[in-house]
């Protein structure tokens, strides 16, 4: 049931909300998240098209200004499932969550989240994906969680990268080259195949990929690089090329798939074509395969929780209920039923966080 709120302040200021936008209003909603996250040169609903479309309406909130008829503040999120250890887990992906600067501390963003939680329940979603870490989210029981690994390598160090995919290619014939649209299925095909993802049909894979190379996404220029052996793909990376407050230029790695020596061989193309003065990547710390090539490599690692991103428990009793299966496939019969005892983000860490934990995919394109 949609539910409205009406606040009064001096001046006879009426908010509307929460609510669902109208269609007719998309456009302004996507000029509000424009106005408060960057106002030049960028376009929130061609970077996140998914979530600014018409068909995802019902999972935006609003609050309006009654007299003036504008949004003055919004947060949505995206139904997206996780594949893990061979599970599906339902998920929120809550993201664009702003309110214009004249109206803050009015609770906006609390009630906007709070109505978003109680939508993505109705959906049967178990968890929520927060890309951010606002005291906001921690309040409603959001937590930084996860085990990553974050490669952050200085231009000094790339040339280590360089000797070791010399050594990698020997005896290997491989072709290089930056991806095209036509590329999209084969590209799925390889993503299709990582153990720890997010479902994602050819369909989505074409509306999430990037080809926009004089418009910034994320404040960075992104664009997407392939490996084949000529006939058949092999693995691709996303890459996403920003200069930071300082000057330096950073190429970031958020999103790859395939064989991890060739996707080693396509940053270090990266790396040499774009000349970065720094390298940075997050890993799932499961993948023993790409960590151990990194390590190779000789490029400096370092152990985090998801950077950028809170996590939180929607249903407790659901959420464990979806990851069952993983439990009970490494514990068996002697699984922990203390588990049962936990509830919200004590539940998400006891999941999540820790040496044992159930791995969580990096967003990459799937970034909300």
């Amino acid at each position: 049931m949609r539910r409205r709120l009406h606040i009064t302040t001096k001046g006879a200021l009426q908010l509307d909300g929460p609510r669902i936008p109208h269609l007719q209003e998309l456009d302004r909603v996507i000029g509000l998240v424009n106005t408060v996250f960057s106002p030049e040169n960028r376009s929130m609903g061609f970077e996140f098209p998914q979530l600014f479309s018409g068909d995802n309406l019902a999972r935006l909130r609003i609050f309006v200004d009654s007299r003036a008829g504008t949004p003055v503040a919004h947060a949505g999120y995206v139904a997206q499932e996780l594949v893990v250890e061979g599970c599906r887990l339902p998920v929120a992906a809550l993201g664009s969550v702003c309110t214009l600067p004249e109206f803050r501390g009015r609770g906006l963003a609390s009630g906007l989240v709070k109505s978003i939680m109680e939508q993505a329940r109705s959906e049967g979603l178990v968890m929520m994906l927060i890309s951010g870490d606002s005291n906001v989210y921690k309040r409603l029981g959001a937590i930084e969680t996860g085990d990553f690994v974050r490669v952050g390598a200085r231009r000094e160090e790339l040339p280590r990268l360089r000797e070791a995919v010399r050594a990698w290619l020997k005896g290997k014939e491989i072709v290089c080259r930056k991806a095209k649209p036509e590329d999209v299925p084969a590209m799925a095909a390889v993503y299709r195949r990582e153990p720890v993802r997010y479902v994602r049909s050819v369909k989505s894979f074409s509306e999430l990929t990037w080809w926009r190379p004089e418009m910034k996404r994320l404040f960075a220029f992104e664009s997407m690089r392939i490996a084949s052996t000529g006939r058949e793909m092999l693995a691709y990376i996303v890459t996403r090329l920003r200069t930071l407050d300082d000057g330096r230029v950073r190429l970031h790695v958020p999103e790859f798939a395939g064989p991890r020596w060739a996707v080693a061989c396509l940053m270090e193309r990266a790396c040499a074509e774009l000349a970065p003065d720094m390298l940075t990547m997050t890993v799932c710390a499961s993948d023993l395969d790409m960590i151990e090539t990194l390590r190779r490599a000789e490029l400096p690692l370092r152990r985090t929780v998801l950077p950028g991103y809170t996590v939180m428990a929607l249903d407790s009793a659901a959420l464990l209920n979806s990851v069952e299966p993983i439990l009970a496939e490494r514990d068996g019969a002697t699984r922990d039923d203390s588990l049962s005892a936990l509830s919200g983000a004590e539940l998400v860490k006891a999941l999540f966080g820790g040496a044992n934990a159930i791995p969580l995919p990096v967003p990459g394109l799937n970034y909300t």
